[in-house]
């Protein structure tokens, strides 16, 4: 698969989805972009005025899911990879998923936002930046963690073995 190797999410129109005690794991996607092994999240481009879609995740696990590079690229978000969107992780835990750009999370795409109240990351791995999560606000925009009672533990990368932070505001 090359994205959304365990779930793949699309929404545009202001879709809304939501996942409540759901495992995701043992997944693998070979990409050189975004990967989200376990889960891609995608939404409406927001350069065209389009409403953002949003995803709500509860008391969830993403664990042992791994995005592999296809030819010289980097893939992003081992556990889940978020583009354009809002999303909102409660009680929800991210365990050893692995990828270039953010390990457990890879948050990017133009004034994407994740809400995590109540989550784990632990022993998650990057191979360059964010072993727990990655925030690259790319696309012209600049991408929004909200953190509330969050554990980073074990996590390892280059830069940011929790987190990695980084935002853009070109195109």
């Amino acid at each position: 698969s090359a994205s959304g190797g365990g779930i793949y999410l699309e929404g545009w129109a202001q879709s809304s989805f939501s996942l409540s005690n759901v495992r995701v794991s043992n997944n693998t996607v070979v990409s050189d972009s975004y990967a989200g092994a376990g889960l891609q999240f995608e939404t409406g481009d927001y350069s065209s005025g389009e409403p953002y879609s949003s995803l709500a995740i509860q008391n969830s696990v993403l664990a042992n899911n791994t995005a592999l590079p296809l030819t010289t690229g980097n893939p992003w978000g081992g556990g889940m990879d978020i583009r354009h969107g809002i999303v909102t992780l409660i009680g929800s835990t991210f365990a050893n998923n692995l990828a270039d750009l953010g390990g457990a999370i890879s948050l990017d795409g133009g004034n994407s936002i994740c809400d995590l109240i109540n989550s784990t990351f632990s022993g998650n791995q990057a191979v360059y930046y964010g072993g727990g999560m990655g925030n690259e606000g790319t696309s012209g925009g600049v991408s929004s963690p909200i953190l509330t009672n969050v554990t980073f533990s074990d996590n390892r990368a280059e830069g940011g073995g929790g987190m990695y932070s980084a935002g853009s505001d070109g195109g």
